[in-house]
């Protein structure tokens, strides 16, 4: 096997430079199979939407979702608390920012008392929205 087949190698099978991207994917809009394939994929996608949810009221689905993120929002407080309560019998180290400049000191706060030469993050926008990667 090869280097890449066993994972050593720095770039995946579908790693692409990013100066290749946009004319890439100008390429891929303009392909007539490729916008074909995706058609046929949304099309496939959406009837299979509307079968999982027919003889469903989606409007009463709707107000009850809403109704329940507006409740939980108006207990977030204590929501917040109770999850601190369990992430900390749990083990796990909660940390309270004031905004997003204070969670990126904390972040780097961390990082700097453990040496880190790399960091790891999920995919969030609470991430996105307080400029982590730019930080």
């Amino acid at each position: 096997m090869s280097e890449t087949a066993h994972g050593s190698s720095h770039h995946s099978a579908h790693h692409i430079d990013v100066k290749e991207f946009h004319p890439r994917a100008r390429a891929a809009i303009h392909n007539p199979q490729v916008r074909q394939n995706f058609r046929k994929a949304m099309d496939g996608l959406m009837s299979k939407r509307k079968s999982a949810f027919e003889g469903w009221d989606l409007e009463t689905l709707r107000d009850l979702g809403a109704n329940i993120r507006m409740r939980a929002l108006a207990s977030l407080p204590d929501l917040l608390e109770q999850l601190e309560q369990k992430l900390t019998e749990n083990g796990i180290t909660v940390h309270w920012a004031a905004d997003g400049d204070e969670a990126c000191r904390i972040v780097r706060d961390i990082c700097v008392a453990r040496d880190a030469k790399t960091a790891i993050k999920g995919k969030s926008m609470v991430s996105e929205e307080m400029e982590l990667n730019h930080y």
